[in-house]
């Protein structure tokens, strides 16, 4: 169990942190007050050690750096439908791409076949079902797939591997 007094003092680092809007004070000013709040070195570090332990994507791979932690995460590019995508597919369906997409389980590319796909369909509106059909044919990576249709996976070793439930007379 941790220590309380090491939460209090993650509690006011993030305080102080979030406080400031330029950066905030250096790590020596920032013990210094601590250390006059009648809190233990080993206590300090131990709140600096979570503080600044938590790991950092950046580029692909991930890293520890405190400088990276204090900035505010970047947003991620947004795919917004033109107006022909809008008009050829249903609210619930452009809803359930969103979320597909924001969740990474359709890649951006996959996004781009699926939307151009959609609007050669010959039908007013495009709606989940039909995206759900795009995506089965769009999706190569039987895993995901299997998580977006709520079915099971459909590679060889799953079905190797599944118990044989035929009904022998």
């Amino acid at each position: 169990m941790m220590n309380e007094r090491v939460l209090e003092i993650v509690n006011l680092l993030i305080k102080l942190i979030l406080k400031e809007e330029k950066s905030p004070a250096g790590e020596v000013t920032l013990v210094q007050d601590l250390l006059s709040r009648g809190y233990d070195p080993a206590e300090i570090d131990a709140a600096f050690g979570i503080i600044f332990s938590a790991p950092v994507e950046k580029e692909g791979r991930k890293t520890f750096s405190s400088r990276d932690i204090l900035r505010a995460p970047r947003p991620q590019p947004h795919r917004v439908l033109n107006h022909a995508e809008r008009l050829k597919l249903t609210l619930e369906a452009q809803g359930f791409l969103e979320g597909l997409t924001y969740t990474g389980l359709v890649q951006p590319e996959e996004l781009e076949d699926v939307l151009l796909y959609a609007l050669q369909l010959d039908t007013d509106e495009v709606g989940v079902f039909e995206v759900s059909w795009l995506l089965e044919k769009t999706v190569k990576d039987p895993n995901r797939l299997a998580i977006i249709t709520g079915s099971e996976a459909r590679d060889q070793a799953f079905f190797d591997t599944r118990p044989d439930t035929r009904i022998v007379n």
